[in-house]
């Protein structure tokens, strides 16, 4: 872990890096959630299609932070976060994804994240809402990370649905 977390940079993402987030997020749906996503949604994630979702998220404001390896500058992973779409929850900021490169999870760039997110002096929040797939392998990921369950969702994706469960994170 020592030499990965000496070469990395976190940073707002900008329009040049839009690609290379589609493609890590189709490369983490495609690995990490073949157990509880259809595999007719799985290869339906078009790179040109999440290029274009991103590109308009990013025009809309929402808050995307990269990781990149300043020795090859890869992309490592990324997050995005913005105001919650979950008014019942009365929580301002909401973490819509956070994903990391498959062959480097478990060495702390997703907690990075987190702190990151929180270490912004002037919008820095004081609670973070998360929804996670009830059946994603990662959401001890957030509870070692101090999120707690405080409801449940269905997500509809057209063609079908998966139930999460909503979590929050609150910093002092």
């Amino acid at each position: 872990m020592s030499s990965i977390s000496q070469n990395l940079l976190f940073r707002k993402a900008t329009e040049e890096d839009i690609p290379e987030i589609a493609r890590l997020l189709i490369e983490v749906w495609q690995t990490c959630y073949t157990d509880f996503v259809p595999q007719h949604f799985l290869d339906g994630l078009g790179f040109n299609k999440q290029i274009q979702r991103h590109k308009a998220y990013l025009d809309r404001g929402v808050n995307y932070l990269i990781c990149i390896d300043k020795s090859n500058l890869g992309l490592l992973g990324f997050t995005s976060f913005g105001v919650s779409r979950f008014d019942k929850y009365e929580v301002d900021i909401e973490l819509y994804s956070l994903y990391v490169d498959p062959t480097i999870q478990g060495q702390g760039i997703g907690t990075r994240f987190i702190e990151e997110i929180f270490k912004d002096p002037f919008n820095a929040p004081s609670e973070l809402i998360v929804s996670v797939f009830a059946d994603n392998p990662y959401k001890g990921f957030y509870e070692k990370n101090g999120f707690r369950q405080i409801g449940k969702e269905h997500i509809d994706f057209g063609s079908f649905g998966l139930e999460a469960f909503v979590m929050l994170l609150e910093r002092d």
